[in-house]
């Protein structure tokens, strides 16, 4: 028989009470950490993101990298070759990328009256501006009550995507029998700023797309191939760690969020570092009509830069015909900028975090904006649907900008979508030219 003694019932209860209070004070240091986890986050301590920020990060980020501070005037890509697109996404590392190498859905084959397809291309801002299409929608209901087509976006933007990229893809697309109702282009910066910090110092046309004299490398010799690898690690283990942190369901704790936003900004340090390894492994081969493609000179700076704006405009004039000839709505919507003078009243976190002249793409960005203005003007003049979305942030002094580059927050993306609602349905209801 068993007996249970008083010694083992007294022996029970103080186990217990140990459970008990192990299980308290582990509650008590997460309810603890959570808290000073939420005060960090509240106050953007050294450089962290609001909760919002880091979430929408966290799960609508696919790709392999985000943007940083270029070490070099020019970033490495992780994207792939694209015979007609320059580069594109690369679907075989992420399942959110479509069969033509973009994060949206497969385009539309043939013309459904009943959905109502909206094509947005562009640059990173653009492409980033995937996370808010929701919100656009929902307020192109609210604009245009009278419209019952199912409203989908068709997200075409590229990180790091310029002209004449938007036409090649649309012509594309086109030749494949996809289509399109209208196509919103909203660009503008990487038009008039990577030309002249990335292509011309290297000898590369204006024209070409970004990082070509990486991209278009015919071999690699043992240091590059040994630096390429190194940046492949780099890239699986970050997206490893996110995964994981999504998987587990810890974005719903403020301390989990912290810890990884901490951790991801280790993981683009050492992506960065390995960038530059590579980048000082290509500064010294041999320059090639592969790499350059018909490079021109120039005799100023002030030169270039007109011919970079020359060549977007006519990006532009080419992509409205295109649409035109194919019975297709064209919006154009030059992208806002914080180096754009007295186009936002900067805060003071947007002046420490989002604002350095000593970044490669600041003073071409405000030598330009000037430019792709007046641009602009003579776009509309010629009967292209152009808008200057430049001061959409105009009266917004709050932060709206995140880097030093041109990316906005959650907040930005619905000034912009507000802004956009309104210049589509306007555009869609507007008598056909």
């Amino acid at each position: 028989m068993y007996y249970v003694t008083s010694k083992m019932v007294e022996q029970n209860r103080t186990k217990r009470s140990r459970l008990l209070l192990l299980f308290g004070a582990l509650m008590a240091a997460l309810l603890a950490a959570e808290i000073v986890s939420y005060v960090l986050l509240s106050i953007g301590w050294d450089g962290t993101p609001d909760r919002q920020e880091i979430l929408a990060r966290l799960h609508g980020e696919r790709e392999a990298e985000q943007f940083t501070l270029p070490g070099e005037g020019e970033r490495v890509s992780a994207n792939v070759l694209h015979p007609y697109f320059g580069f594109a996404a690369d679907r075989g590392a992420n399942p959110d990328v479509n069969h033509y190498g973009f994060f949206a859905p497969e385009p539309p084959l043939g013309d459904d009256p009943a959905v109502l397809d909206i094509a947005i291309m562009g640059g990173s801002l653009a492409q980033y501006f995937r996370f808010a299409q929701g919100s656009l929608i929902a307020r192109l209901h609210e604009t245009m009550p009278e419209e019952k087509r199912v409203i989908r976006l068709h997200n075409l933007a590229l990180k790091g995507g310029k002209q004449p990229q938007q036409v090649m893809i649309l012509a594309y697309l086109l030749a494949q029998g996809h289509t399109f109702d209208m196509v919103v282009n909203l660009d503008g910066f990487n038009e008039a700023t990577l030309p002249l910090v990335e292509n011309l110092p290297y000898g590369v046309a204006l024209s070409f797309p970004r990082n070509w004299r990486t991209q278009a490398q015919r071999g690699y010799d043992p240091h590059m191939t040994r630096d390429v690898g190194r940046l492949q690690q780099l890239y699986e283990k970050r997206a490893r760690w996110r995964h994981r942190f999504e998987r587990w369901g810890l974005p719903y704790l403020n301390t989990s969020l912290l810890i990884w936003q901490r951790l991801d900004r280790r993981q683009q340090g050492k992506i960065d570092e390995a960038q530059a390894d590579l980048l000082e492994n290509l500064a010294g081969r041999e320059r090639s009509f592969q790499t350059s493609g018909p490079a021109k000179q120039y005799d100023n700076d002030r030169s270039a830069l007109q011919a970079a704006v020359t060549k977007w405009r006519n990006g532009s004039r080419q992509l409205e015909r295109l649409c035109r000839a194919n019975g297709i709505k064209y919006l154009h919507l030059l992208q806002p900028n914080q180096y754009y003078a007295d186009s936002k009243p900067l805060s003071a976190e947007e002046k420490e975090k989002a604002y350095n002249l000593a970044f490669p793409y600041a003073q071409p960005a405000a030598r330009a904006y000037p430019l792709l203005v007046e641009a602009g003007r003579a776009l509309a003049a010629e009967g292209v649907d152009f808008h200057d979305f430049t001061r959409i942030f105009a009266d917004h002094p709050e932060t709206i900008y995140t880097d030093v580059c041109c990316h906005v927050n959650v907040a930005g993306n619905e000034i912009l979508a507000a802004q956009m609602a309104e210049v589509i349905a306007a555009s869609l209801t507007a008598p056909a030219r």
